[in-house]
């Protein structure tokens, strides 16, 4: 999945360049709009739109990856492009507290271990904002992943992980997030 804005998606399908090069120039795009999107650059970052999708079906699931180990981080954050989301990362407690405020995220993907904060403390924090779905991801065993539970996280997952699983426990926090969301909406009326 691509998260390219929609006029480079339509150009890149008109190269008369064999399919290989328009993988690389459409690689190289995307590489220049995630370093963008890490500074901040880009206006609106949560709306960019995703090859594939319809114009109707733009509004994109944020998911907000909290993780200090790069190669960790990196192949985390393909995967889940791949399944169509929006996503960022964030390498410090700090930093995911900022960019929570600015991405908005529907669900955040972190975890336990992080340079400057204690994760379940990280997680206690975000559980008590409400206003998103937490998994954590937990290298310190089955206690550290309970404790998250218990801190109010929605979900964890043991280091390392399957993509599929990590992808399937994401779509099943946000689709119990939405439908208590809707419950609770139609409730009110």
């Amino acid at each position: 999945m691509s998260h390219l804005p929609q006029f480079l998606q339509l150009n890149l399908g008109v190269f008369d360049k064999p399919p290989f090069a328009q993988q690389y120039v459409h690689n190289c795009l995307e590489a220049c709009l995630q370093r963008l999107l890490a500074h901040g650059a880009w206006v609106g970052q949560a709306d960019l739109p995703v090859m594939g999708r319809s114009a109707s079906s733009q509004s994109l699931l944020r998911l907000l990856l909290i993780e200090a180990e790069e190669p960790v981080a990196a192949a985390v954050a393909r995967g889940v492009r791949r399944a169509g989301w929006s996503v960022l990362r964030a390498a410090t407690a700090a930093e995911a507290l900022q960019l929570k405020a600015q991405f908005a995220p529907h669900v955040v993907l972190m975890a336990l271990d992080l340079p400057d904060m204690d994760g379940e403390a990280l997680v206690a924090c975000l559980a008590q904002q409400g206003d998103c779905g937490i998994i954590a991801l937990s290298g310190r065993g089955e206690a550290g992943g309970l404790n998250a539970l218990a801190g109010g996280a929605h979900d964890y997952l043991m280091k390392p992980m399957v993509m599929r699983e990590v992808m399937a426990r994401v779509e099943a926090v946000q689709s119990r997030l939405t439908a208590a969301s809707e419950r609770a909406r139609s409730c009110a009326a």
